[in-house]
Order: C-alpha cells, then structure tokens, then sequence
C-alpha cells in the first residue's frame, strides 16, 4: 500500500435519505483525502436521490447505482463491483464513523503492516462489538463481536470472495469474514472502535428471518440438525440450552463437520461467557461451561494453541473493559459538568415572564411567540439546561416544543429524566417517526399565523433573549428579528458572494435588510406564514441545496417571500448575546464541515443559484437599507 492508497467506502441504502444524511456527513469529515464514496441505492421513493445529487456537485460522491436489487448483499455486491480503492470498506445507511481520522488510521495501518484485511471494534449504543480472533473462521457459527462498519479489506480480496446474496441470508458477512481467515488471508486485527453502527435494526437483527438464515448456516457449513441449531442459537442469544450446548462439545464424531463445528461452539461459548453478559448464569456453570470449551479446543487444535486463543480473548476482554470504564468515566465528568450548570439555572423551572414585561413590549398573550428546537442523543442529556434558560425568560413563550426522532428516541424512556419533568403546560416533547435533524426545528410544526423562535439545543439563552426580539418586533412587524446575524459579503465586482469565512460575524443592523444572515444560535424571530409555508419544508428542495445549514435555507424561504432581516442590540450588550454553551456543544456540531470544510460556501452557492433561477439575482440583496452598525462591522 502507498500513501496514495484510495478508500472505497460503499453504503447501501433504500427509502432513507435522512440516516444516508448522517452517513454521507461522516464519511465528508474524514481527514484521508483519496476516498471513492459510492452510494448503492435501490430504488427509493424518498428524496434520496436529491440528497445525492448534492453530495454529487460537492465532489464527495463518485458513483451513484439506483435500480432494484434482490437484498442487501446483492447490493453490497454491486458496490464491490463499482469500487476502484485498493482497500474496500462498507458504512451503510444510519452508520458513522468514530471519529474524523480512521480512515486516515486504517491506511497507516496497511502501509505498515502488509495484510489483505483490518477488523477494529464498533458500538450499537452502549454495546460494544469486539471482535478477538482473527486466524481461526468460527465467525460463521457467531458474529464474535464482528462489526462489518469496521472491517478494510483489500480489493483483490474482497473480488474473490463477494457475499452470499441469496435473500434467505442475513449473516453473509460473518461468512465472508470467515472465509477470508479459511482461505488464509491475513487478517489484521486492531482492538478500537472505528464506527458506530445504527440504532436501527439491521438484517441480522434477531429477528424469525435472522434465525433461520443463522440454522441454514449451522447446517450447512458445520452438519447440525434443525434441533441441534435451534439450541445454539438459544445459548448464544438468551443463555439458555447450555447442558445442550455442553453436551454437543462432547459428543463423539458423527459427521464430516462435527470436529470443526465442535471447536467454533467451544469458540462461540467462550466468547458468549467473557465477552457478552450471560445472563441467568450462576458463577458454577459459567466454569463448567468454560472448562468444557478449553478441554475441546485442547482436543481439536492441541493445548498450546488453545491457550494461545484464551490468552487473545483475556486480552482483547482487558482491552475492552478499559474502554467501556474510559466511556463511563468521560460520561461521569460530563454529567457532573451538566448538573453544575443545571444548578445554576433550575430554578422553580417555571417562567419568571409576566403580564407587565409583555405589556412593556406591547404585544397581547395571543400574539406570544412559539418556541421550537431539537436535539440528537449526544446532546439530550443538557437539552433541559437550555429548556429552563428559556421558561426563565422575562417574556413568556406561548409555548416551547422539542422535536425529537423516534429512531434515535424509540421512547421517551430514552430522555433524561430532567427534561422530561418539565414537561408541563408550557412544554412539550414532541416525536416525529423519523429525524430530519437540524430541520426538526420546524418542520413539522403546524401552519402558523402567529410567530416562531427558533433556537439551539447548546445555549443557555440570557433571560431577555425572547424580549429583546419581540421588542424589534413592534418596530418590525412583518420581518425576520435576529438576536445574531452576520453580513452576507459579496466579491469586489458585486456579482458573487464571498467565501463564508470572510462575512462580517455578529453584525447589529437595526433596520431592514436582505443582507444579513440570521442564526439560530442566538434566537431568530420568524414570521409563521413563512417558516411553515411550502417553501419552507420543501424536503427536495432543502436537501439538494441545503442539507447541513437549516439558517441558509431560512434565508432563501425568507428572500422567497420578500421578508428582510432586523437585528436586535443582543451582540453588544455585556458578555455577548448568550450565557454559556452546554458541556455538550461540541457534540455532533456542524461547524467542522460547515465552515472547516468549506460545505457553507457550496449551500450558499447552490441556494443562492436557485434563488436566481426565482428571479432573484444575487444583487438584490444589497438593493434596501443595510447599514451596519460600526463597532460591529
């Protein structure tokens, strides 16, 4: 490998163009420049296509297949064979990598070890998938923590030994894995969590369709009947059936497979009782059953080589332990960073606003805006914090929603108990079946005549923040009021915008405008005719244009409907226009490949493209009052 290497990563995907969002967003943040992403799609009905197209014009995405497939791993086969990388990796649908740097990790990795594959570990919520044994195939008889987001493989592997595509099958990949170590590829093994798989429900999810794929591969691979398969699958999923599985390990020889399948059910045992919990069984079986399965494997492979094997297990079970107790110790400090700050702003949890305040604003309780924000599960555990700061306003809300998606929230089981006990006559959780991330703001809300704030889920709000708009408000009846914007900078001759990085940030333009953009970040008072209207939660539209930056579509929706942009004083006064960021603010944001990565200038490129295709050119945005204020600008 050289340190040209180029990365195929392929995701699969059908009808879920919001998880593909998420996906395409983290494979956009790897920091190894030479990667070929291809999207195999079958089909879908949703606004998918739209999605891709965007990815397309950034460059990101080299290929893109939309046709009908018979399953999951034909489509898998479609991405071997589209791919051109020397190494070939899959992250479908829902999935993310851990961080910005693996791929950049896993070439390093090739260029100095020659091997033809690299598993690392993956996660499904706080489950870790840690795979242990790499030069013997019982992978087929159980996954043995193999997480497929993690496995690299080279392409010349990978072409002879594509997926078992039938659509009986959902473990095909514990096969190939299997068949790559059987053949005597070299396969590398790196004991870290390299991606995160989807909370929702794969193919090999125990599911009826699950198991019998797991009892065709139990009897066709190893010679067990229907019965014996049944009663593995029940240990290895519920830990039931272990004097069965005890009494497979010592039967005596009956079929060409059953030496071979009694060393990987000795494998899967262990594995069962070190690396997963086994529950319901007491300390006594658990030595039993370990006792028969070190005995067996001494039978088939001879005592050294099964305390080589014990050895890799206790290792990769320290490796682990250390990774789950450094997981929990990061979340300790977090949560005891949250819960300083929650104390600082608790309160009764109930609003400080009054009839007085919105009297001095001189708006009637009807005419109270709503106030609506979202959140993702790395940031909900503060998302009460910010709730609180805003029931603690000096002005009311009518009321305040958080749209959360049932994908990543199945219940509200899944919500911190803080902030559901806020709920209340001023506060609803609201759950939509699908997240549309940073557009869940709004988009599902219900037409309005009345006004929406949007804000974040990673500021605590100062108690004016609410007041400060409405008061602009009865200045600026029919405008979008901004707490923050910045000033949208057009190139010398006037006749293209300029590179995001160099607006003028925070601006205070306290009369109309088309120049300003306005952030949700600080709190922005839209109109409702126009943050619900058609435009606004076009879902085609948005995410070919503007997929990652909710802000600049409101812009466009904004310019659509002829509305300027007002500031409020909010950036000048005292310490800026918020209190504090939450401990999670870093969680998940945007900014990286917003502004890092330079995704801003092409959504604002794209909208801005589509707005002259409106009618509106890109002149028209100086075209009105926008005097900035001078210690802003």
């Amino acid at each position: 490998m050289s340190l040209n290497t180029k990365v195929s990563i392929v995701t699969v995907t059908y009808n879920d163009s919001w998880q593909l969002h998420k996906t395409a967003k983290s494979v956009s943040s790897q920091t190894w420049e030479n990667i070929e992403y291809i999207v195999i799609d079958g089909k879908s009905q949703d606004q998918t296509h739209k999605l891709c197209s965007f990815w397309q014009s950034q460059g990101l995405l080299a290929t893109i297949v939309s046709e009908r497939d018979e399953g999951i791993y034909d489509a898998m086969n479609k991405g071997i064979n589209k791919a051109t990388g020397d190494i070939i990796t899959f992250l479908n649908t829902g999935d993310v990598y851990a961080h910005s740097m693996v791929i950049e990790e896993v070439v390093d990795h090739f260029h100095k070890h020659q091997c033809d594959a690299l598993i690392g570990w993956g996660t499904v919520g706080e489950q870790v998938w840690a795979t242990w044994l790499t030069d013997i195939p019982a992978a087929r008889m159980s996954s043995l923590g193999f997480c497929h987001q993690s496995l690299f493989i080279t392409s010349e592997a990978i072409t002879n030994e594509p997926f078992d595509s039938r659509r009986v099958k959902t473990d095909s990949d514990t096969i190939q894995f299997a068949n790559l170590i059987k053949k005597g590829k070299r396969v590398n093994l790196l004991m870290e969590v390299l991606s995160h798989r989807s909370p929702s429900l794969g193919v090999s999810a125990y599911s009826p369709k699950s198991t019998d794929s797991v009892t065709r591969t139990l009897t066709e691979y190893y010679g067990y009947n229907t019965i014996e398969a049944e009663s593995i699958i029940n240990f290895r999923r519920k830990c039931k059936d272990e004097e069965k599985a005890i009494k497979l390990l010592n039967r005596d020889n009956q079929s060409p497979c059953s030496e071979e399948g009694r060393r990987d059910l000795a494998i899967m045992i262990l594995d069962t009782i070190h690396m997963r919990q086994s529950v319901g069984l007491s300390e006594d079986k658990i030595k039993s059953l370990a006792s028969h399965s070190i005995k067996t494997l001494g039978k088939s492979l001879g005592y050294p080589e099964a305390c080589k094997i014990i050895g890799q297990l206790t290792t990769a079970q320290k490796v682990k332990a250390e990774y789950v107790e450094a997981v929990r110790s990061r979340a300790t400090k977090l949560g005891q960073m949250i819960q300083r700050q929650r104390k600082t702003y608790e309160g009764n949890g109930s609003t400080q606003g009054s009839s007085t305040l919105a009297q001095r604003v001189c708006i009637s309780e009807n005419q109270l805006p709503i106030v609506s924000l979202t959140s993702f599960p790395a940031r909900i555990r503060s998302v009460d914090c910010v709730v609180r700061s805003i029931l603690q306003q000096t002005v009311s809300p009518k009321h305040i929603y958080l749209t959360l998606g049932r994908d990543e929230f199945p219940s509200k089981s899944y919500i911190p108990s803080q902030l559901r006990d806020l709920e209340g006559d001023l506060f609803t959780i609201v759950f939509t079946d699908t997240t549309h991330h940073s557009y869940d703001k709004y988009i599902h809300l219900p037409d309005q005549t009345g006004d929406v704030c949007i804000v974040d889920d990673d500021v605590i709000y100062k108690p004016i923040m609410l007041e400060l708009l409405l008061t602009a408000r009865r200045k600026h009846p029919e405008e979008v009021i901004a707490n923050r914007a910045h000033q949208i900078r057009l190139t010398d001759d006037g006749t293209q915008i300029a590179p995001y990085k160099t607006w003028k940030q925070e601006v205070i333009c306290m009369q109309p405008s088309h120049q300003l953009l306005p952030t949700g970040a600080g709190g922005v008072l839209y109109p409702g005719s126009v943050i619900t209207s058609n435009e606004a939660r076009n879902k085609e539209l948005l995410l070919a244009l503007a997929p990652y930056a909710d802000d600049v579509w409101l812009k466009v929706v904004s310019l659509l409907h002829g509305r300027r942009i007002v500031t409020t004083d909010a950036c000048s006064e005292k310490g800026g226009w918020y209190m504090e960021y939450t401990p999670t603010m870093k969680e998940g944001a945007l900014h990286s490949i917003n502004v890092d990565r330079g995704l801003n200038d092409l959504q604002i490129s794209l909208s801005f493209n589509y707005l002259a295709k409106m009618g509106i050119g890109i002149r028209s945005i100086t075209d009105n009052h926008s005097t900035v204020h001078p210690e802003a600008a």
